[in-house]
Formats: structure tokens, C-alpha cells, sequence
């Protein structure tokens, strides 16, 4: 039984037809005209009505599935979308830092990256060599720039980054420099244009006359002079064995040299040597004060055993 209230327009024909009745007009007409005709409020639905009614709400299920499912397709494409523009604004593919700073060489924005830990401006600088081109102790302009880019590379230092602090590092006319030049954007701009500029002029026979003309000042320690003659001959890119040759020859310690007088195809061997000779000297040279201050104290004992009064402190 079914309320005939609740059949559809179709339904409410389909019975007046098996009834033989008018089936035209409004469905308030046909309700009126169907409870007259069963007097009653409720019929019983045939075969046929009831497929229909099923069809009918199948087809309704049907529809608002697929409702559903546009919905929730649309919802899937919106998330999806939402979290690559975060992923994409937040780590590039390689885990850098994708947050586009100024172009230019000011400091950054931040005083980590998102994708760096390790760029810092303060732990950079700390890291970065100086470059002095009138210095004969600091690196030759290749040097400089072979060292920053090595360190770029490790700790993935952005650009800027590296523009900002390299600035720093730069001293005397160095600095004279980069102040009259315009801003640099990018690393490769600054490396050309500063190789162009300082171009290294250090070749292997200069490096050797300056080498062989140096020796050891009179206040300077053995490593002290060892680290010198290291870094001349850096510059002009000598072998180990032929700066330790004139490491060598520039000792003015008689003892010293006889110590160090073998040949030596590694600078590190030769520092060890030095740091040794130099270890046992202080040593010595401790034990002989202690000597010769218990002689002094000995000496002015008289026999008696009583210390004389011109020797005892006031």
C-alpha cells in the first residue's frame, strides 16, 4: 500500500487509465480523482508502477552519485593544485631555497634558508678567504676564486649569498675596486669580471727567485716561517718537494737544519719534524733555567748553611 499522495504525476495515469478514467489535469485533480474512484487514501501499485517507481530512484541515486563524484573530483584536483604551489614555494627538486630574493647583492632575507641550514651570513664569512692583491702572503686572484667556489659547491651557498660576502673579504685596492664597480646579479658576473681585473701574474720562476731569497726573520718561529714559505709557493702553484727545498735552505738554526736535512716529498712530514725539534728544545731549555737557578741558590749558601744576608729578599 502507498499513500496516493505520494505517486508521481506518471503513476497517478498509469492507475486512472487501468480505471478507465480521465487522466488529464493537475496532479491535485488526479489525487482527487483516483481517492474517489478506490475511496480511500492508499492503493496498491502494480508491476508495472512499481518498476517505474523503482527506475525512478535508481535513476535519482544514479544522478546524485555522479553529482557526488564531480564534486569530490573537483575537491581532489583543488588539493592537489594547493600543495604543489606550497611544495613548489617552499623546496625546489634539488632542496634548495625557491624564495626568489632581490636581484641584487644585499643581504638575505633570512638569516637561514629554508633548504640550507648552513648559509648563515656570519658562518660564510668565517669560511671565505681574504683576497689582498697587494698582500704577498694572501692567495692570487685564481686561488681566491677556486676556494670560494669549492666552498659554494659544498655547502650549496646560494648566489647572493656569496656576492654579499665576498664583498667583505675583499681588502685594499681589492675594496677600491668592488666599490666603483656596478651590482653584480650572479656569481659567474663577479668571477669574470674580477679574473679580468686581477689577473694572476704568479708564474713558477718568480715564485722560485722570490723562495730562494727568503729565510727566517729573527723573531720569527719555525712554524711561523714554514706557513710563510707555504703560502708563496702556493701561489705560484710550486710541487711540496720544491717548497720544502727552500724551506730548508732558509733555516738559519745550524741545529735546526741538520734535524730537518733529508729530503721531503710531503710538507706535512716536514712540520712534524719541526714541531718536534721545536717541542725538545723547549724542553731543554727549561731544564737548564731550573739548573742554573739551583746553582745560584747553592752558591749563596754559606758553609754554615745559613743564607747570606746581602742574597736574602726584603
Amino acid at each position: 500500500m502507498i499513500k496516493i499522495n505520494d505517486l508521481k504525476v506518471e503513476q497517478l495515469k498509469d492507475l486512472l487509465r487501468e480505471k478507465e478514467l480521465p487522466c488529464t489535469g493537475l496532479k491535485a485533480e488526479l489525487v482527487q480523482r483516483l481517492t474517489e474512484a478506490v475511496k480511500g487514501d492508499e492503493v496498491f501499485l502494480s508491476a508495472g508502477s512499481s518498476e517505474y517507481c523503482s527506475a525512478t530512484s535508481d535513476e535519482m541515486v544514479d544522478d546524485g552519485a555522479k553529482m557526488l563524484q564531480a564534486q569530490m573530483n573537483v575537491l581532489t584536483d583543488m588539493m592537489k593544485n594547493l600543495i604543489s604551489v606550497v611544495q613548489t614555494s617552499v623546496v625546489n627538486q634539488n632542496g634548495e631555497n625557491t624564495f626568489q630574493r632581490p636581484a641584487s647583492t644585499t643581504a638575505p632575507l633570512h638569516e637561514f634558508s629554508v633548504g640550507n641550514p648552513i648559509e648563515n651570513v656570519r658562518d660564510v664569512a668565517s669560511l671565505l678567504p681574504e683576497f689582498d692583491p697587494l698582500n704577498n702572503n694572501s692567495l692570487n686572484s685564481i686561488q681566491f676564486v677556486r676556494r670560494v667556489e669549492m666552498l659554494k659547491s659544498a655547502y650549496r651557498w646560494s648566489d647572493n649569498t656569496i656576492l654579499f660576502v665576498v664583498q667583505q673579504k675583499l681588502l685594499g685596492s681589492a675594496k677600491l675596486w668592488i666599490d666603483t664597480q656596478e651590482i653584480f646579479v650572479t656569481w659567474e658576473q663577479f668571477r669574470n669580471k674580477f679574473l679580468q681585473d686581477f689577473p694572476c701574474d704568479e708564474n713558477p720562476a718568480s715564485v722560485h727567485i722570490k723562495l730562494s731569497k727568503s729565510y727566517r726573520y729573527a723573531n720569527e718561529s719555525p712554524q711561523e716561517y714554514f706557513y710563510r714559505m707555504v703560502a708563496i709557493g702556493r701561489r705560484g702553484c710550486l710541487r711540496e718537494e720544491e717548497v720544502a727545498h727552500h724551506i730548508i735552505n732558509g733555516i738559519n738554526d745550524s741545529d735546526l737544519r741538520k734535524v730537518i736535512s733529508r729530503r721531503y716529498l710531503i710538507l706535512n712530514d716536514l712540520l712534524q719534524d719541526i714541531n718536534t725539534y721545536c717541542g725538545y728544545n723547549s724542553i731543554k731549555y727549561d731544564g737548564k733555567n731550573r739548573n742554573a737557578e739551583n746553582d745560584m741558590k747553592f752558591n749563596n749558601v754559606n758553609r754554615n748553611g745559613t743564607i747570606p744576608k746581602q742574597t736574602v729578599r726584603k
